[in-house]
Parts: C-alpha cells; structure tokens; sequence
C-alpha cells in the first residue's frame, strides 16, 4: 500500500514537469530557403540590409514557371547611410565634438529566386519598390499556365504603385504599370484576377497577355 502511494506521488510530482517539457520542446518553423542579401549594389551605391522592415517582409514560395519546382519571392528593404562631412576648421582645444546625426536613405527590393541543377536558389530577378515594403499577390491564369505576380508599392502618404509580371518566353514580362493616390483592391480569383484603382478596374485579357480596362456596360437607352 505504501508503494503504491509512492508511485502516485512521484507520477503526479513527474508529470506536470513532462507536460512542461514537451510543451517547450515543440520543433520551430523551418528555416527560410533564402534570405535578402546582407549587400546590394543600386545605382552606383553598396547598400547594407535594413533589419528595422524585417516585419513587413514578404517571403512567398509558388510555382511562377514552367519547371515543377516552386520559386521564391521575397522583399526586403536596403539602406545607404551618408558620410559625415570633413570640417576644415580645426577644433578646439578641450572641446567635446558633438555627435553628427547621418540621414539614411532606405531602398525597397523584390527579389526572384528559381532552383537550379545543383538544388540550390538562385536569384533570377530583382525589382525596385518605392518607400517601404507593400503587397505581393500571385493570381492563377490560365490552366497550366505561368501566374501573374501583382506588386502594389506604396509611396509617400497616400500614391502607390502597381505593377505586374508573368513569367513568359523565359524571363519575368511587366504586363501592368499603373499609379494611384486612391484605393485599391487586388483579386486573386484564378483565371479572372482582377486590378481595381479607385473607380477603374482592370481584368485579364488572355488573348492579349496583359490587364486592360474592363469594358462598361452602356445603360441601354428607351425607345420612344
């Protein structure tokens, strides 16, 4: 009797520890295939990778071609910080400099990346956003047809940027480039996305590869 009332003490002293245990033990996300580059060169500057937008990043993995494996689109964003400007006076003896507060410029990337024979991503592609990281959406096309890649950029207060790319005759083609200081909304419906800036609205034209401004139905006029 006493050892059984042992055993219980010692399993009801064990298992709440256990529970603890495994609930700290749960296996974490898996890390990302790729990662934006801690360098980049853009119009004549090396720009070092900006941490502070790691939240509004965008890591997407889909199938954007013709191969069976997925691609990989990321965003991030890069900065170039000034240097400080050189004094020609001298300073003075027993003077405490004071601190020069360096402006930095921030530059927003979209990057494509594709397997390769040797099974590793390489970046196929690199697009420039605007001020900070926006939206990246994949609309499904056509059956068994490249997806159309939609980018709504924002810039300043209220304009953005959108534009769009398709996967054709071997490299990323723009199929859109607009502008807006209104609203927008991006529908992904397969085979019939949409582009909606403020009161226009764009569709997905197959024959022709690109979104055109969808046609307006005329109010049909009385006879009298």
């Amino acid at each position: 009797m006493n050892q059984r009332r042992r055993n219980t003490t010692i399993f009801l002293f064990w298992t709440p520890l256990l529970v603890f245990l495994l609930a700290q033990a749960q296996p974490c996300q898996a890390d990302p295939k790729v990662t934006p580059p801690k360098k980049i060169e853009y119009d004549g500057w090396l720009l070092s990778y900006n941490p502070s937008w790691k939240n509004e990043e965008t890591y997407l993995e889909t199938n954007l071609d013709d191969d069976p494996e997925p691609e990989i689109i990321i965003s991030f964003v890069a900065m170039h910080v000034t240097e400080p400007e050189k004094s020609k006076e001298e300073p003075k003896p027993f003077s405490v400099a004071e601190k020069e507060l360096l402006p930095v410029y921030n530059y927003v990337f979209y990057q494509i990346y594709d397997m390769g024979p040797d099974k590793n991503y390489h970046l196929i592609r690199t697009l420039t956003g605007m001020d900070r990281p926006g939206q990246v959406y994949v609309a499904p096309l056509e059956k068994a047809k490249s997806p159309v890649i939609i980018f709504v950029n924002p810039g300043g207060t209220h304009y953005k940027d959108i534009t769009a790319y398709r996967w054709q005759e071997g490299g990323y083609r723009q199929v859109f480039d607009h502008g807006t200081s209104g609203e927008v909304a991006i529908v992904t419906t397969p085979e019939k996305p949409k582009i909606i800036l403020e009161k226009d609205t764009y569709v997905w034209q197959a024959e022709k590869g690109r979104f055109e401004p969808e046609k307006r139905e005329e109010p049909a006029q009385e006879t009298t």
